[in-house]
């Protein structure tokens, strides 16, 4: 066998050599555009975690305003006020694009929503949070009604001296099942409303009778009743801001979310 010539052997080494370097620009170019790639999926990461929490931190903020006068507030900024926050903060801006969250009424309640990665509004990858009113009202409903019935529960409109312990046990369970079925009509489907309907009519019945055994009085409008309770009048607004309307059982009744009274979601 002929041996190699010299120079056919350096000539290989030389190519292995370009080979090894083309490789290592090849893998270095490659780490180059792993590193970028994961730092821009680092960067998506963090913008959907900050757009998470600023749109909950934000609708936190909405709802306070709610809870403390009654109604959403009109800007971002007059719920920071409501909500204890600083209203220059970043809780308020769109991770996703130089500009606020947006804050827009719907039917149900008040919406915020960020623009999401294509930085425009109204598109499929938006990301958005509704804050619905009628639970907040609900909610707020129930405190301030609790107070009222909790103070009539113990007025000479719904208890005496001169009742038994038997008879004044059964006026306030008549009175907490009577509200509690109210409350519970809202959300009850038409079989569970048979229910409840049954429990009005028996708490109404049993109330009724021990008034009338007991010669307790009837009970007045609002006005009368509160001023009678030594509740001041402030307390005369339920959770929509409206005046109690007259209920013949628990004294108070509060319209719902539709602000209309005699409609399903009374309180």
């Amino acid at each position: 066998m002929s041996a190699v010539p010299s120079h056919a052997r350096a000539g290989r080494r030389d190519h292995g050599f370009a080979l090894l370097v083309l490789l290592g620009i090849v893998g270095i170019g490659s780490v180059g555009i792993l590193l970028a790639v994961q730092a821009i999926a680092n960067v998506g990461a963090d913008r959907v975690l900050r757009t998470e929490r600023n749109l909950h931190t934000a609708a936190a903020a909405v709802r306070a305003s709610f809870v403390a006068n009654g109604a959403f507030a009109g800007s971002l900024t007059a719920a920071a006020t409501a909500g204890g926050l600083d209203p220059t903060a970043s809780w308020r801006r769109d991770p996703w694009f130089d500009a606020d969250l947006q804050y827009r009424n719907v039917a149900t309640g008040r919406r915020l929503r960020s623009r999401g990665p294509d930085l425009r509004l109204n598109t499929a990858d938006d990301v958005d949070v509704v804050v619905a009113a009628e639970p907040i009202v609900r909610s707020r409903q129930r405190g301030r009604l609790r107070l009222i019935r909790a103070v009539l529960a113990r007025s000479p409109y719904a208890f005496s001296a001169s009742m038994s312990p038997t008879d004044a046990a059964a006026m306030l369970d008549a009175l907490r099942d009577h509200a509690i079925a109210l409350r519970r009509w809202r959300t009850a489907d038409t079989a569970a409303r048979v229910a409840l309907q049954a429990t009005l009519d028996a708490s109404t019945a049993t109330v009724t009778a021990l008034r009338a055994a007991y010669g307790l009085p009837a009970l007045p409008g609002v006005t009368a009743l509160l001023v009678a309770l030594g509740i001041p009048d402030t307390r005369a607004y339920d959770g929509n801001g409206r005046r109690w309307l007259t209920d013949p059982v628990l004294g108070v009744r509060a319209r719902g979310y539709d602000r209309q009274g005699g409609t399903d979601d009374d309180m």
